[in-house]
């Protein structure tokens, strides 16, 4: 019976052909860059003002001033979003400030959506090391969200938002 050399070769060769395959892969790509426009905050709060009058009359102003609305604090809730979606699994109903839907949840205005937003920033979802094919996701909240939930779990996020009339929004 005849040996086949070229056996011992496939065994080595295929993996490394692949791993080379999934760093070229990985290298190139790019995320696209949006746009995302700065968060203005809703006239709120307190504020004062001042008026003059003419004559014997008396004058009356009005002010505004800005404020956080809800009193959440955006930059803890972005961080725990981010650690709910980072690495292997999402927590979706579990974890830190009850995972994705929780996070979410807690949000109140289209303010508070946005600045979550803004405090969450651009940020790199690590694929699981057990799924080595898989890159890594950057993008800000929306994209990472998109990317992270299934089509259903998705949904849900923008339904629970509507509700509130908050408008997510690619």
């Amino acid at each position: 019976m005849k040996k086949n050399k070229a056996l011992p070769y496939l065994a080595f060769g295929i993996p490394i052909l692949l791993v080379g395959a999934y760093i070229v892969l990985k290298l190139n790509k790019k995320p696209k860059e949006p746009v995302v426009p700065p968060v203005v905050p809703p006239n709120g709060g307190t504020g004062t003002g001042t008026g003059t009058g003419t004559g014997t009359g008396t004058g009356t102003g009005t002010g505004t001033g800005t404020g956080t609305a809800t009193g959440l604090d955006f930059t803890k809730l972005a961080d725990d979003l981010y650690t709910a979606m980072d690495g292997c699994g999402t927590a979706w109903d579990n974890g830190a400030s009850g995972g994705v839907k929780g996070i979410i949840s807690s949000l109140k205005t289209q303010y508070d959506l946005d600045s979550l937003s803004s405090a969450f920033g651009k940020r790199t979802i690590h694929a699981c090391s057990l799924t080595f094919w898989q890159p890594d996701f950057t993008g800000y909240i929306v994209q990472c969200l998109k990317d992270e939930l299934d089509d259903s779990e998705f949904e849900e996020i923008r339904i629970i938002l509507a509700s509130k009339g908050i408008s997510l929004t690619l």
